[in-house]
Order: C-alpha cells, then sequence, then structure tokens
C-alpha cells in the first residue's frame, strides 16, 4: 500500500475517531478542539469529528462580515509549502473517492469541453430569480439556481463546447467565488456546507440515523432528500471519473490549486530522459499529463506518478 493511502486513511480515522459520542447519547462534539481546523474538507457537523472543516468556517466568517484571516492564513501556510498535496494525502473524502473509483473497471475520461452554459445558466437563474421571484423562498430559490445549473452541465456535455485553457475542471473556482462565496454573503447561509455531498456522507445521513433525541428524522424534508440526490450522483460519477469532485466542484482544492506552480515543494520532470509512456498519466488519480506539467492545477500530490516511473524521471524538489 503506497504512502499517500495510508495517511488517507490514519487522517481519517484520526479527525473522525470522537466515538464518545454515541454513549453520551449526544449529536456531535462540540468542545474545545472544534476551534480549530483540519486543512481538507470534514464536516463541522459529523457526529464523530473532533474538528471543524475550513471551508464552513470561511463561509461562517463572510456570514457575519469579517474577513477570513484565520481560514485563509491556514489556506495561505499550507499551501505555500505543498501546495494541494494535503487533497492527495490527508483528506477524507478524497479517499472515499479513490475506493470508489476501484469498483470497476469500465472508466470514463472526464472530456475537455469549457463549462459555458453551466455558468451562464446559473447567473441568468440567480439573477432572474433575486430580481423578478425574489417573494419566493431561499429554498425554492436555491433549488431552482442548481437545477438550471445541471441543466447548463449537461448542456455542455452534449453541445462539445471547446475553449483552449478553459475547460470543465474551471467549474470549482466558479464553486468557490459563487455557492461558497457570492451567494452566502447575500444571503447569510452556508449554502455550500448545506449541499455539500461530503457534509451528507459524514454528517445528513448519519445524524438522521443516529438521532439520539428522535427529532431530526420529522425535520428531513425535501431538501434533504435533494441533498441526498446529489451524493447519490456523485457517488455513481466517482465509480466512473476518476475524483470527479476534487476536479469539479470543490472549493477548497481551488484555492489550494492557485499555489501547486509556486509552491515550494514540487515535482520536476527531467523531459530528456522521458519516454512518454503515459503510465503517470495512467496512475495519476486526478487524470494530468505529468510530463507535460507536473504542477499543473489539479496535481495533488499524491506522488504515484513518482513510485511508478519505470524510469525515475519525476523528481521531488523543495525550494
Amino acid at each position: 500500500m503506497r504512502p499517500f493511502r495510508i495517511s488517507q486513511i490514519i487522517f481519517t480515522i484520526l479527525i473522525n475517531s470522537y466515538i464518545l459520542v454515541f454513549f453520551q447519547k449526544t449529536l456531535i462534539y462540540t468542545g474545545y478542539l472544534k476551534s480549530f481546523l483540519v486543512p481538507i474538507l470534514n464536516c463541522w457537523s459529523a457526529p464523530t469529528t473532533w474538528f471543524s472543516c475550513p471551508l464552513g468556517a470561511y463561509q461562517h466568517f463572510i456570514i457575519i462580515k469579517d474577513f477570513p484571516f484565520y481560514v485563509l492564513g491556514l489556506f495561505l501556510i499550507i499551501g505555500a509549502f505543498i501546495g494541494r498535496m494535503a487533497c492527495g494525502w490527508l483528506c477524507p473524502f478524497g479517499l472515499f473517492q479513490d475506493l470508489l473509483f476501484k469498483i470497476t473497471k469500465k472508466k470514463i475520461s472526464l472530456p475537455q469541453l469549457a463549462p459555458l452554459f453551466t455558468i451562464i445558466l446559473f447567473l441568468f437563474s440567480y439573477l432572474f430569480i433575486w430580481l423578478k421571484f425574489n417573494y419566493l423562498s431561499l429554498t425554492i430559490k436555491i433549488l431552482i439556481i442548481l437545477i438550471s445549473t445541471i441543466i447548463g452541465f449537461l448542456l455542455d456535455i452534449f453541445l462539445k463546447i471547446r475553449i483552449k485553457i478553459f475547460d470543465l475542471t474551471f467549474l470549482k473556482y466558479f464553486f468557490l467565488l459563487f455557492l461558497a462565496t457570492f451567494i452566502v454573503f447575500f444571503t447569510n447561509e452556508p449554502w455550500f456546507c448545506k449541499v455539500c455531498p461530503q457534509g451528507t456522507l459524514e454528517a445528513g445521513v448519519p445524524l438522521i440515523l443516529y438521532d439520539p433525541e428522535n427529532s431530526l428524522k420529522t425535520m428531513a424534508g425535501l431538501f434533504f432528500y435533494f441533498k441526498i440526490l446529489i451524493f447519490i450522483i456523485i457517488f455513481i460519477l466517482a465509480i466512473f471519473i476518476k475524483r470527479i469532485f476534487c476536479k469539479l466542484i470543490c472549493p477548497i482544492g481551488a484555492i489550494y490549486s492557485f499555489f501547486n506552480k509556486i509552491s515550494l515543494f514540487h515535482l520536476k520532470v527531467d523531459k530528456e530522459k522521458c519516454g512518454k509512456c503515459n503510465i503517470c498519466v495512467k496512475v495519476c488519480p486526478t487524470d494530468i499529463n505529468v510530463y507535460e506539467n507536473a504542477n499543473q492545477t489539479d496535481c495533488i500530490r499524491c506522488l504515484e506518478c513518482y513510485y511508478q516511473c519505470p524510469k525515475k524521471v519525476i523528481k521531488l524538489k523543495f525550494s
């Protein structure tokens, strides 16, 4: 078993090991450690987690209209040193996707398409709803916007509009700016947390099933089942497409990706000795062309290419 896989498993267990919650008959741990952040997605509301999610904290600061120095400082320190390496070595939802991808041998490559209709329909529905149908409930507004965005995504898939250096992986920046920032600012609701499939997996479903006070089951309405639908879609797609959530959606991955080309720790390929055998591409969890650019924004620095390279032309640098 590779080092990054061992690290994923250990970290996932470590930060989600508060089993006393089941003996104390409480919903979640709310002690001192919850004031600390882990560097990756890990839902604050998960019954057994010790720490807080940085994306949830980021949205909290936006809601209270305070600059998120603490959260952005954490991202800056980690990103400046190791780029997106936390995504590859620590993230529980990354581990979950990696395991799902092992279920079947039938795989699908992510199409190289520009997400134009996705963005256009999102912006159109957002502006139209808030300008013309402001009387609707906030939940209905968000549902309409999400459905419009999904329709836009499907149009992009079928119409296959291509623009160089602008493909579907650009969507993670879109989710960071709009769903995790702008909408949160104007609605005072942590909307990415509300629909996050990782939160549904770690917190939503376990809390409904656990529910020591038998109060949550009666509160599960239409929006909860919509969250389940989002999770099921990601679940199915992750079986066939490598780390689809990391490449297309994750706002934390989007933030770390800005540092990949400038971080102190990085990869370097000896292109003169590289035989372009494509083994590095085949083993890469995010399908990047390592020999062309080993420090692309989607590289999670799992180092699988480093271990699998037959000619050992990939080097680890810290400078």
